[in-house]
């Protein structure tokens, strides 16, 4: 039977790895972001100074590297920066999905919106896998008023679809390297099950908003490839989005090429692993010769 002590013990154990987390945002997220202040509210714009971060070489960090040669007060910089934690918030949905944190105490993903006073509306699912691909944020007007923001400064979209790139995890990796192999293949992500999605949920944003204009997409890599397709798709039927890309897939054939060989390398590796060890054969089979 579990003793109060042994349960605050576990509780306690909890919130130090939630606070230690390497990617909990004031560990890994950008420094010194204030919410807008009283000046900015009145020039009604996202004017706010960005500085003092780390870097490194994943999207986690690109967050960090667009600060490193954007240090400036433009409110375009600062747009800049929000979006890429939105995009982390949704690479982190799913890697909260697939480790089991959930509730305030463990999940990582709303330190990534919360901030910039913004809630998660839906989380966009790949049926086929279960794994969350993307995620609708929208302005939280209560939380703002809380914070003494009486209003949404201009510039602040008041929904944001942000699309995870690729993740090599067991529960991901399949549909997301069938998707890079299909634009690899063609130089288009239509056709696929998540394209259809994401245009289906703008299309139902742009409806409820009525209108683009306050609506945002955004994405990294394989996401950034979704939203460069959806914007095109909207673009056509003559309605326009604001648009942030992240290192989008490259149409040059020598790049793709070498960005689905370290892949397939990782793919590689981690099948091998798998595979009983040389030792372990041999030694199975001289037990078995013995015999």
């Amino acid at each position: 039977m579990r003793t109060y002590w042994s349960f605050r013990k576990n509780s306690m154990e909890r919130n130090h790895s939630f606070q230690y987390h390497p990617k909990a945002f004031h560990v890994f997220g950008p420094r010194h972001i204030s919410s807008p202040g009283w000046r900015e509210l009145i020039s009604s714009s996202w004017l706010v100074s960005v500085y003092h971060f780390m870097s490194s070489f994943s999207f986690q960090f690109l967050v960090l590297l667009i600060m490193l040669y954007r240090m400036c007060r433009k409110n375009e910089s600062y747009k800049r920066v929000v979006m890429a934690c939105f995009v982390q918030s949704a690479y982190l949905l799913e890697l909260d999905r697939q480790e089991n944190r959930y509730g305030l105490e463990t999940a990582l993903a709303a330190q990534w919106w919360t901030p910039f006073k913004y809630k998660l509306v839906e989380p966009l699912v790949d049926e086929r896998d279960g794994s969350i691909f993307a995620a609708v944020l929208e302005w939280d007007q209560a939380a703002a008023l809380a914070d003494f923001i009486p209003i949404r400064p201009t510039g602040a979209p008041k929904v944001v679809l942000a699309i995870r790139g690729t993740l090599l995890k067991n529960p991901t990796i399949r549909r997301d390297i069938e998707d890079d192999l299909r634009y690899l293949a063609w130089e288009s992500l239509k056709g696929s099950f998540r394209f259809e999605r994401l245009l289906s949920a703008l299309k139902s944003i742009i409806f409820n908003q009525q209108g683009s204009k306050n609506v945002s997409i955004t994405g990294h890599s394989l996401g950034a490839g979704f939203a460069l397709e959806v914007y095109k798709a909207l673009a056509a039927e003559g309605t326009y989005v604001e648009a942030h890309l992240f290192n989008p897939p490259s149409v040059s054939l020598a790049m793709s090429y070498r960005i689905l060989s370290g892949k397939a390398g990782f793919v590689w590796k981690r099948f091998k692993s798998m595979l009983p060890s040389n030792s372990r054969v041999s030694k199975q089979e001289h037990r078995g010769g013995c015999s």
